[in-house]
């Protein structure tokens, strides 16, 4: 269930999947810790920094800037957040690795039994 809460959408809701999950919010976070070592909230800004560098990588996208409108409050929340998990600005990913992640990503979806999450790790 957390796996396809994170893959259904760009932004996933943690009180989406506590509505789902039929748990209270504490019980869902206690959970999570304990078998993902994180908190929903963290997974959540987590995917949906992966998410935009997946896209970033495959060429989805011109430019990074729309990502940035989408799912996040502004500019310098995109980028906070996608250095944060990616380890690099965003400029320098396009630039950069993106080539590397684009092989990546199109080598695990050739594979066919590979989880859904693990096309943005």
């Amino acid at each position: 269930m957390c796996d396809d809460w994170l893959t259904a959408t760009s932004n996933p809701d943690v009180d989406r999947l506590v509505d789902e999950s039929g748990m209270s919010t504490r019980s869902v976070e206690r959970l999570a810790k304990r078998i993902y070592g994180a908190s929903p909230k963290l997974w959540s800004r987590k995917y949906r920094a992966l998410q935009t560098a997946v896209q970033i990588g495959n060429g989805e996208i011109g430019g990074w800037g729309d990502l940035a409108c989408a799912d996040f409050h502004d500019q310098a929340h995109f980028i906070r957040e996608f250095k944060q998990f990616i380890g690099m600005m965003p400029t320098w990913f396009q630039d950069g690795a993106a080539a590397v992640n684009r092989l990546t990503i199109v080598r695990k979806r050739l594979m066919p039994n590979t989880p859904k999450l693990a096309l943005y790790s």
